[in-house]
This record gives C-alpha cells, sequence and structure tokens, in this order.
C-alpha cells in the first residue's frame, strides 16, 4: 500500500506540500519534474489515497482530474442571425392575380409578327433614300394608285425621328399583344396592321390627295388604344394584369404627335387608328368575360 511520502511532497521554493503527481507547483507555479511519476496501482491504493487526503486537513491540494469535463460554451449575448438562404421559406400559394397573369401570358412569347413588320420598317428606311421616295410612298390620292403602294407607304418614313415615334408604339403593344394572346396575338397584330395601318394611309389619301402618306400610325394607335381600353375595362372588374397606363398614353400621344408634325405622317391614319383600337378593346374586353 502507497504511504504517505508517496503521495506528497514539499516543493523547494515555496514549502508547501503538494502531490508528488503533480509537475509544478500550484502555489508558486515553480517546477518540480520534468513529468508525472507513473501509477502502479494495486488494490487497496484508493482507498489509502482518500484517507491521506481525509486525514492531512486543508493544507493538502486536492488532485486534479486526468481527464477534466470540457467546459461549456457561455451563450453569446449577441445570437448572429441566420443566413437567408437558410430560413426556409414559406411556400405561398398563388393569388388570383398571378394565376390571372399565368393564363394570360401561357402562349407563344415570341412577337413573331411584330418583330417582322418592326424589321421591314427598319429595312425601309435606306431602302426609300436608294430608291426614291416617290416609288414607294403613296401620293396623289386613291384613283390610279397601284395597290402596292398602299402595303409600301405602311413600311416607310419620312425620316429617323418619325419611325421611332411610331414603331416604338407599335413594337410594345403588339409585343405585348402576341405575349398576352399568342398565336392568336400574331393575328390579331396582322389584321390590325393591315384594317388600321394600311387601310388608315388609304383613308388619309383620299381625304388629302395632295399629300403623300406615310408609315403605320393607323396600327400603332389602334394597337395602344386596344391595350388602353381592355385594361380599363378590367380594372372595374378588378382583374387588371399590367396597370402602367400612363406609360401607353404617353406612347400613344408620342405617335401621334409625331405623325400630327411631319409633313407625310398621316394624322388621319393615326384618328382612324384610335377609333379601331376603341371598337377592338371593347370587343376584346368583352370576349374575356
Amino acid at each position: 500500500m502507497a504511504g504517505a511520502a508517496e503521495l506528497f511532497t514539499v516543493c523547494g521554493s515555496c514549502g508547501q506540500q503538494v502531490s508528488t503527481f503533480v509537475t509544478e507547483c500550484p502555489y508558486c507555479g515553480n517546477r518540480l519534474r520534468k513529468r508525472a511519476p507513473k501509477l502502479d496501482r494495486k488494490d487497496g491504493d484508493l482507498e489509502a489515497l482518500f484517507a491521506q487526503l481525509d486525514s492531512s486537513g486543508d493544507d493538502v491540494v486536492p488532485l486534479r482530474s486526468p481527464t477534466p469535463p470540457p467546459a461549456q460554451k457561455k451563450p453569446s449575448r449577441f445570437r448572429r442571425a441566420p443566413k437567408p438562404d437558410a430560413i426556409p421559406k414559406p411556400a405561398k400559394a398563388k393569388t388570383q392575380r398571378q394565376r390571372r397573369k399565368a393564363a394570360a401570358y401561357a402562349g407563344d412569347p415570341r412577337p413573331w409578327a411584330t418583330i417582322a413588320i418592326v424589321l421591314i420598317s427598319l429595312i425601309g428606311l435606306p431602302v426609300t433614300v436608294a430608291i426614291g421616295q416617290e416609288n414607294v410612298w403613296l401620293a396623289g390620292g386613291i384613283d390610279g394608285s397601284p395597290l402596292w403602294l398602299f402595303l409600301t407607304s405602311s413600311f416607310t418614313y419620312v425620316g429617323t425621328w418619325h419611325a421611332l415615334g411610331v414603331l416604338t408604339a407599335l413594337g410594345v403593344f403588339g409585343w405585348l399583344w402576341e405575349r398576352r394572346m399568342g398565336r392568336l396575338g400574331s393575328l390579331l397584330v396582322l389584321g390590325t396592321f393591315l384594317v388600321a395601318g394600311v387601310g388608315g394611309l388609304a383613308l388619309a389619301s383620299a381625304a388629302d390627295a395632295s399629300n403623300a402618306q406615310t408609315g403605320a400610325v393607323g396600327a400603332a394607335s389602334a394597337l395602344a388604344t386596344a391595350w388602353i381600353v381592355a385594361e380599363l375595362r378590367a380594372r372595374r372588374r378588378n382583374e387588371s394584369i399590367d396597370g402602367d397606363l400612363l406609360g401607353a398614353a404617353v406612347l400613344l400621344a408620342v405617335a401621334l404627335l409625331v405623325s400630327a408634325v411631319t409633313a407625310a405622317g398621316a394624322p388621319i391614319a393615326g384618328a382612324w387608328g384610335v377609333l379601331v383600337g376603341l371598337l377592338l378593346g371593347l370587343g376584346l374586353s368583352a370576349a374575356r368575360r
């Protein structure tokens, strides 16, 4: 059985009684030995150690546990917020507006008819300069004019600003109608171009035979007016999908204003397009019910 001499020793620096199983004095920090002695445990050693500790009083330093329990991490006062990606987002049910918008734009998103009209019109600008205005513009009234002039005049413009003002409105609202209605929207754009665009130039040429008539302001104003009317009617039924009526009104006003200040802009065709668009918007709004 291990004796008291084997369990305790005296520190040479401070004179305190310390355990023989420590390498440094817990009172003064003096280095006692390089490494702790190996324990040769026998039966009864542990009981003798406890009896020695009880009889030695308060001057004895209790032995440390060879494997101290891990220190618990103190909770931080400031908790870090979780990352947005780690927060699970609850699945939201689609609102009635989102369902109507998904159903409205279920068609082909590529506006082929609008793209074709705009591209041919842009190509018509240098072609008009190359072959001459008199060969592509509708002038001198409808009597005796070739039928193909009614079509070519709809794709030609007086200048860049004239083309920009009209084609912007035509491209935007043609794309919106085709996106909303798909292939039916393409047929709608082509039919509106023929009735309001080409037909508007014929009406303007019959009313004013002294001036040339160019541009598709009739088609642009018809598509814009139909969109505005359909949107207003949808708002009354709380079914509005695209509510930017101010932007639509500005594009329509710019197209009509550019045609009115241009010498061959055909403002009468623009007025005809507004009338056609009003009837078209009412009809399409009634058909959606």
